[in-house]
């Protein structure tokens, strides 16, 4: 009987969170005509933050998943209501999935309670606190809480989901479920986006000093989907490959291949390569592990290859990806390589060597919040230079010792690699790792899904551990 009225619960709660989802990507309708976006704006963060209230007092699982689809679905629903109202450099809507993820600190006493099993992240805590008193004292007070944002938030929600260790195993099935056709549904957008490219987002391309993206025409798109620019969906899409392929559900392949298709069309080759590196890692650990998971995995990235093969070869597509593969023969001919070239040139030594920092805030986006702030370029294309100079080389080592302990431990507890979720997810922090010195993909919503894959790490060894004791107490009761 309990079991049925918990599946009964399940049910009711997996409802109401996409009927939320589905009023949020519908209320550009009745926003839209606001003619205000200011009104617009913090009327769609009062209807999330509510939705959000809601599933954090029902259900943990559902309301990961919530926040999952607001970081998936905002930009999209902000260049709708633009498209109505008329475009605006203010984007209130960006608050929206900041406010809704930061909510889970309502809950305060369960992580409070569990802080033993996120312990290891207090090193990265401290360091981007660190990090922004240095950019409110250096840099100015808003370009250093805007930044802020970036890099709490991930941290944040990783706590929540290790505190929340006890429930792991549903927690787990819905953020696959809820991953599976999330990037499903950012993949056939890419498609149409690509081949069609609504107004709004046409609009939108038109009114951003953003160059990095292509022309506003069908075929001439660098797709970046749902999202707000191809650098972030590339790493979301890549861990989404590498979680939904590694999984028993046909949805998972479906999944992958309209992921892959997405990645491809948005032309990040080094999401590319991480995804390659990412695949062959995964795969070193089912043939150690478990042979016949190796021999599935296999069949399915040959039906993958297979179908995206005959896509491409069928399509335009093909051009516009060879002429992308033809700039990583030529280095003469790829701009961006230049560009970080110089960049490596020209602050490498900087970077490497600075002691103290500069505090978050003083690159990258934030830049267009200091006073006198710049509208070019502030893309920092370096997550390897772009850590040591807003943190200092202490704060930098400080921030990353979570995840050399997270990685070392997973390595070290066999019961969690024999779990392709988990497997998955270690695999994740890695290819994360081995993009930096391309960019930082650590924070904003790339950061969010990693650190949500941390998170669930964590509170696997704590399951892990809790369970071996229990085992072993019942067998000296036994004895």
């Amino acid at each position: 009987m309990n079991s049925r009225i918990l599946i009964r619960s399940n049910a009711k709660l997996r409802i109401a969170t996409y009927v939320f989802v589905l009023i949020v990507v519908a209320s550009p309708i009745v926003l839209g005509k606001l003619n205000s976006h200011i009104l617009s704006g913090m009327s769609f963060i009062a209807l999330t933050s509510i939705a959000s209230i809601v599933l954090l007092v029902k259900s943990p699982s559902y309301y990961i998943s919530f926040c999952i689809w607001l970081w998936l679905l905002t930009p999209l629903i902000r260049r709708l209501i633009d498209f109505q109202s008329g475009f605006s450099v203010l984007n209130y809507y960006a608050l929206a999935p900041i406010i809704a993820t930061l909510l889970c600190l309502f809950s305060i006493d369960i992580i409070i309670k569990n802080i033993r099993t996120w312990s290891i992240l207090l090193f990265s805590f401290i360091a981007v606190l660190y990090g922004y008193m240095l950019g409110v004292l250096k840099v100015g007070i808003l370009p250093a809480s805007h930044a802020l944002t970036e890099w709490i938030v991930p941290l944040v929600i990783s706590i929540y989901i290790a505190s929340n260790w006890k429930i792991i195993e549903q927690m787990k099935g819905v953020f696959v479920n809820t991953l599976m056709l999330g990037i499903s549904v950012v993949g056939l957008y890419s498609l149409v986006q690509y081949f069609y490219l609504p107004g709004w987002d046409a609009y939108w391309m038109k009114n951003i000093p953003m160059t990095s993206i292509g022309q506003p025409l069908p075929f001439q798109v660098r797709v970046f989907s749902t999202l707000n620019s191809p650098m972030v969906l590339g790493p979301i899409i890549a861990a989404g490959i590498i979680v939904t392929l590694n999984t028993r559900s046909i949805v998972g392949l479906i999944a992958s291949s309209l992921g892959s298709i997405a990645l491809l069309l948005s032309l990040v080759r080094s999401s590319w390569g991480a995804l390659l590196l990412g695949l062959v890692v995964l795969s070193l650990f089912q043939i150690s592990r478990s042979p016949d998971r190796f021999v599935k995995l296999t069949s399915k990235l040959l039906i993958l290859l297979i179908a995206l093969a005959l896509g491409i070869g069928m399509s335009p597509l093909y051009e516009r990806l060879e002429q992308r593969f033809d700039t990583m023969k030529s280095i003469k001919e790829d701009v961006s390589y230049e560009e970080r070239q110089q960049l490596y040139n020209n602050v490498a030594e900087e970077a490497l060597t600075e002691i103290v920092g500069k505090g978050l805030g003083a690159v990258g986006k934030s830049q267009v919040l200091k006073k006198g702030g710049t509208t070019k370029k502030t893309a920092f294309d370096s997550g390897i230079l772009e850590i040591p100079l807003l943190l200092g080389l202490g704060g930098a080592i400080l921030f990353f010792i979570p995840f050399v302990v997270v990685i070392y431990t997973t390595i070290k507890t066999p019961g969690l690699l024999r779990n392709e979720f988990y497997q998955s997810s270690l695999v994740v922090i890695i290819i994360y790792l081995a993009q930096l010195p391309f960019a930082n993909r650590l924070t904003g919503p790339a950061g969010v899904i990693l650190f949500m894959l941390i998170g669930f790490l964590l509170a696997a060894r704590k399951y892990e551990k809790y369970n071996s004791s229990k085992k072993i107490n019942a067998d000296i009761a036994i004895s």
